[in-house]
């Protein structure tokens, strides 16, 4: 696998991110239509399963040779990359929740700072937050495995957790549409601790075995390779938008797994044929907005529940309102947050720089 950027990845969280706008649309504002609300629960798992992957990608590619100074450097890029857009879109949820909403709960913020929220009976600002919760901390606890245990946690630790919770889940629910208010080990941890550890380490255990294709040659004639690319990017295409689109919560839930399987290597690789669009460069105006699409939009679908009379409206018009304000609001927000932390960076750092430089010609 190449260190150039995938936009094809990109646009897969992307468009993963418009499938739970989609999905809690419905759960929002049509509890009585069609039950189309099993894709929104799908795509956290897949990206659950990307995050995986490119976790493995980064300690792979990693230059720092001490085990503790890797660790510690990853976990605190990854911290930087969820948290800004997080607290920007906490406090911007807690202000909009107060002036429409009527909700003056504060105290959430005290945990929330520290990516912490609905994944242990803790509460949260923002309605669905245990999956930032989960994808930190379950995924600084298989990086640090992945770090400190390299090929042991490859071949066996890594795929032995995947398995256990995979068997949990199969056995007791039958079905991935789990989150922050399902709980297990005496009602404390959530489920979707577990959910989000299979998924993440399946994510990495498919970079290893990405990497390994793309370093081999497959014993197959050269002039079958495409055609089985495509045939395999077509049946997981077909996984996807069946489990995708069937009604509730169900066994069927478990294909999701088996599509992102096929579909995140095959793009990791560049072998896409079906999914060709997925690099198109119009998407890269986008897709820099997917993580704030997706902590912001429940509380625009509130607002909109409680003073639009949307259903005077024929209902394919109104998805397509809802969802292009909400992609609107994702975008303002997200360029916000930039411009404000990239001031907040200058004030800080730049200036105790002069400073310092002032300090330094002066003794001088």
């Amino acid at each position: 696998m190449e260190n150039k950027r995938i936009l094809a990845f990109d646009t897969l969280r992307y468009i993963l991110a418009l499938c739970v706008l989609f999905g809690h649309t419905y759960l929002n504002l049509y509890r009585d239509g069609p039950t189309l609300v099993g894709m929104q629960n799908m795509a956290v798992d897949g990206f659950f399963i990307l995050s995986g992957f490119l976790m493995a990608f980064s300690i792979v590619r990693t230059k720092i040779a001490d085990e503790n100074e890797a660790f510690l450097q990853l976990t605190l890029k990854r911290f930087k990359r969820l948290w800004p857009e997080f607290m920007f879109a906490t406090v911007v949820i807690l202000l909009l929740g107060m002036l429409f909403l009527q909700r003056y709960e504060i105290f959430p913020l005290i945990f929330n700072v520290f990516l912490l929220g609905q994944v242990n009976k803790i509460p949260a600002t923002i309605n669905g937050s245990w999956f930032i919760s989960v994808l930190f901390f379950a995924g600084t606890f298989l990086q640090g495995i992945l770090i400190y245990k390299k090929k042991v946690a490859v071949n066996f630790i890594i795929p032995t957790i995947v398995f256990l919770c995979f068997i949990y889940i199969t056995v007791k629910f039958m079905h991935l549409s789990l989150h922050g208010s399902n709980y297990f080990v005496g009602d404390i941890l959530s489920v979707g601790f577990i959910k989000g550890l299979m998924d993440i380490g399946l994510g990495m255990i498919l970079y290893y075995i990405t990497e390994y294709i793309g370093r081999n040659s497959l014993p197959i004639k050269e002039k079958y390779k495409p055609l089985l690319c495509k045939a395999f990017e077509l049946f997981a295409v077909y996984l996807w938008l069946y489990s995708f689109l069937h009604g509730g919560p169900s066994k069927y839930d478990l294909l999701s797994l088996f599509a992102f399987s096929f579909i995140i290597p095959i793009l990791a690789l560049r072998k896409e044929f079906w999914l060709k669009f997925f690099s198109w460069k119009q998407w890269e105006k986008l897709t820099p907005t997917a993580y704030m699409l997706f902590l912001t939009h429940i509380v625009c679908l509130e607002i909109i529940r409680k003073y639009i009379s949307y259903k005077e409206y024929p209902q394919p018009l109104v998805y397509f309102m809802v969802m292009g304000f909400c992609i609107i609001f994702a975008i303002i927000c997200y360029h916000s947050q930039k411009w404000l932390f990239a001031k907040l960076k200058d004030i800080l750092f730049v200036r105790n720089s002069q400073t310092s430089s002032q300090n330094i010609k002066g003794t001088r």
